[in-house]
């Protein structure tokens, strides 16, 4: 099952158990009972969302560090133009995925050991040149490792760095999205109706899950179906983007 899917069941099982007798009520005020299962549903659907985003970005990045190491990037021979095009596009989105997953890797953390150890490779370099050492077998061995091995252990730290940004993930909103899905190459779908509903998702559950109930404005229940169900259908416009460029990379 998909993590699309997973997520599809998971919220309809949420709205089997908190909101469907209140869809099909025809009070004009919501009820206590309805009040305290839009915020429960609200929670748990916004907690949904946050956990497929989440998931969404590292599959993303760990799957294409793992593309690039077996180095499988042909496994057939494209016989149509169609397929020419669609391998070009996974080509084309592997490396934006990876210039830019390591791109906001080094923006945010100027640490890296990679290129720590490369600048004293050329301080050792500059050093042996000053002093007019002969070269040794250490040296070489030391100084001129390959280039691959250089390109591996970068992205490791840009997976390990995408692990801990994703543990430190606390949303679902706009800003999270750009947090998590632009720094990986996932394109945020410009629909100004379903981001709307997905910012108010977020909107209500950090108003319900931060004020101890206390809230002014309840949302019906129709009204907040309505809102993961758009939310949902961003989802899946963000799935379609790169449902074959993921299992280019599976």
């Amino acid at each position: 099952m998909t993590e699309l899917s997973e997520l599809k069941n998971h919220c309809y099982r949420l709205y089997r158990g908190f909101l469907k007798p209140y869809i099909q009520s025809t009070t004009l005020l919501p009820t206590a009972q309805e009040e305290d299962s839009v915020k429960a549903f609200c929670v748990l659907a916004h907690a949904a969302f946050e956990e497929y985003f989440e998931k969404l970005t590292i599959k993303t990045i760990e799957n294409s560090y793992k593309k690039y190491k077996t180095k499988a990037f042909v496994t057939s021979i494209p016989s149509t133009q169609a397929e020419v095009d669609q391998f070009n596009d996974n080509i084309s989105q592997l490396l934006k995925t990876l210039i830019l997953a390591n791109a906001f890797t080094i923006f945010s953390n100027s640490n890296s050991d990679t290129l720590k150890t490369h600048k004293s490779k050329l301080e050792l370099a500059s050093q042996l040149q000053k002093n007019g050492i002969d070269l040794t077998l250490e040296n070489i061995s030391e100084l001129t490792k390959k280039t691959d091995s250089y390109t591996k252990e970068i992205l490791k730290e840009v997976v390990r760095f995408f692990r801990g940004n994703i543990e430190a993930n606390h949303g679902a909103s706009l800003k999270y999205l750009l947090k998590l899905l632009i720094p990986v190459g996932i394109d945020i779908p410009q629909d100004l109706s379903l981001l709307n509903s997905l910012q108010k998702v977020a909107k209500y559950r950090g108003t319900y899950a931060h004020t101890k109930g206390d809230v002014t404005v309840i949302l019906s229940a129709s009204d907040i179906v309505k809102y993961v169900a758009d939310a949902f259908e961003l989802c899946k416009l963000i799935d379609g983007s790169i449902n074959k460029f993921q299992s280019y990379i599976a």
